[in-house]
């Protein structure tokens, strides 16, 4: 008569493999941000269009956190370039304000933040689609947030966003997208609209002529194009509050062969944290 095989409870366990043991220590998550830290550059932004993909599933501020700053770290180094949009579409994905998942709002200070997007848009080798992904989350940083707009003006970020706006001709020769371009002129809408000496710095910046230019332009730009530009030029018909003591423009700096950040030597993290000015 043939032997039965032991009941279950008597086999011998099997001994779980390396990937087994992986999955068991550590979430998805956690094995997306060792790709961003030790991986290439294409491993760096696989891993970071993979976040983006499934942070609505992802739990745990901790790790979330640990995110944004394995995100913030590819993006100060200029060898991983090449994952620099990537990174800032995962960026756009968990710091939105008012999500649920927002949780990365708090990890990425705001003043940080806001010189890791100038950093960007101000460096002639940046992408197109990374210079959009910048203008993005540079909105979504300054909206309803004193501390952020501030600190945009202040390190003269006017300058920068009028110069790519006003930038004609395909996008070939300009690198300037009609996306980039639309987000810019959300960006310097809600730039506008927050004090006096921001709307004085835009206006001394040619904001005013570069946007008229938008609104006039027929059919060259979309509809939501022009009534971008309308919206934005209603700031400067209006006298906004003054709202503390913004100081004069300072030169940015971005060298061609680094971003990251929007002034020469800035890439510490020991800014203040800057997510305390809602304005309500």
């Amino acid at each position: 008569r043939p032997e039965r095989s032991p009941p279950a409870r008597m086999r011998p366990a099997s001994r779980p493999t390396p990937a087994m043991t992986l999955d068991v220590r550590r979430g998805p998550l956690e094995v997306l941000i060792e790709g961003l830290v030790r991986g290439s550059p294409a491993e760096q932004a696989a891993s970071a269009r993979k976040i983006a993909d499934s942070i609505y599933r992802c739990k745990g501020a901790s790790a979330v956190t640990e995110a944004v700053h394995a995100l913030v770290s590819v993006m100060t180094d200029a060898s991983s370039r090449a994952a620099h949009a990537d990174c800032l579409l995962a960026l756009n994905q968990l710091v939105i304000p008012g999500a649920s998942h927002s949780r990365g709002t708090e990890a990425l200070e705001a003043t940080e933040g806001v010189e890791l997007c100038a950093g960007v848009l101000a460096d002639t080798s940046s992408t197109a689609p990374a210079k959009e992904q910048a203008a993005k989350l540079l909105r979504a940083l300054c909206t309803n947030n004193v501390v952020a707009q501030d600190h945009a003006a202040s390190i003269g970020i006017f300058p920068v966003i009028v110069g790519l706006i006003a930038r004609h001709g395909p996008q070939s020769t300009t690198g300037v997208s009609p996306g980039l371009r639309l987000w810019l002129v959300c960006v310097l809408r809600v730039l506008t609209g927050a004090s006096r000496g921001a709307t004085a710095m835009a206006r001394q910046a040619g904001a005013v002529d570069a946007l008229v230019q938008l609104a006039h332009a027929g059919h060259a730009h979309s509809a939501d194009m022009r009534d971008a530009a309308v919206q934005a030029l209603a700031n400067f018909a209006t006298s906004p509050p003054e709202i503390g003591n913004n100081p004069g423009p300072r030169c940015m700096t971005a060298s061609r062969g680094g971003t990251g950040t929007a002034r020469v030597g800035s890439g510490s993290r020991g800014g203040s944290r800057g997510r305390s000015g809602s304005r309500g």
